[in-house]
């Protein structure tokens, strides 16, 4: 090959998106729920369609890992389950972009008589006005509130739902971590709080559909209505939270392609498809 001729081959190379630096692969936190299910199908998917390989860690992390993996340039993405604070979108510039979204539902002991709770007696429960089970109409029994305190600097939705402050003539929009009741137990998020609920005839909680079922706590109505697919897509189930992939700037190249993907009716029907998720 002429000497010219290579040279101008090196140049088509370095120009190629396909070999552009993380082109090749996209390193994306999923948080630890989505780590498997509808998220590998739809990172499947687009790796077949683009020739782009999503790596996702072996052990991901919640939405700090994604902060701090998008601070320090190992993520190109990560996946979070509450929008990232004013600081983190002013100081680190980072962009959230929804691609699902999910019902926050409460649960009971499957030995519980109770089947529905309105919004004012959940928030009343964790707020501490009602401990005891005869007051929403059950058996006289103390009850165990289960709860938890993580991401306390962002609105995560759950917590948003049952201590949310909104006082928007003063300017007022967060969360008040001083109006969960002192005698609300504390564990870790996730599928812990309906394991605790599943081993205790008097506990309740309040957690994401991606973390159930489990077997000995059951699912009620909220403002009486079930959570699925249907009530969760039409906005009539009441609670709530959205999905977000996380970007430092504006998404673009393949970054973007991949949450354009995501948000394509094909990666959202492949988000769907396990039942946990529902689609935008």
């Amino acid at each position: 090959m002429r000497t010219s001729s290579r040279i101008a081959w090196l140049a088509v190379l370095a120009i190629s998106p396909l070999f552009s630096h993380g082109a090749e692969q996209l390193a994306v936190n999923p948080t630890p729920h989505l780590a498997k299910g509808g998220i590998a199908h739809a990172n499947n998917a687009f790796e077949d369609k683009t020739g782009v390989k999503v790596s996702m860690p072996k052990k991901s992390g919640g939405c700090g890992a994604t902060v701090l993996g998008l601070k320090t340039g190992k993520l190109d993405a990560g996946m979070m389950c509450c929008p990232p604070n004013k600081e983190e979108m002013g100081d680190l510039g980072l962009v959230a972009s929804g691609i699902a979204k999910e019902g926050i539902v409460v649960t009971v002991h499957e030995s519980n008589s109770i089947t529905n709770l309105s919004t004012e007696q959940l928030r009343n429960i964790y707020q501490g006005r009602i401990t005891n089970w005869k007051q929403v109409g059950g058996r006289d029994a103390p009850m165990s509130v289960y709860g938890y305190i993580m991401c306390a600097n962002r609105e995560e939705p759950a917590r948003q739902y049952l201590v949310g402050v909104r006082d928007y003539k003063q300017g007022i929009v967060g969360i008040d971590n001083g109006k969960l009741a002192k005698s609300v137990i504390r564990v870790k998020p996730g599928v812990e709080i309906a394991k605790n609920v599943a081993a205790d005839p008097n506990g309740i909680g309040f957690e994401a559909t991606v973390y159930l079922p489990v077997k000995g706590a059951k699912v009620i109505q909220l403002d009486g209505i079930m959570a699925s697919r249907e009530t969760v897509a039409d906005g009539t189930y009441p609670a709530i939270r959205h999905l977000y992939v996380v970007t430092k700037g504006y998404p673009s190249g393949r970054t973007k392609e991949y949450i354009d993907f995501l948000r394509s009716p094909e990666g959202q029907d492949l988000l769907e498809s396990e039942g946990k998720l529902v689609k935008l």
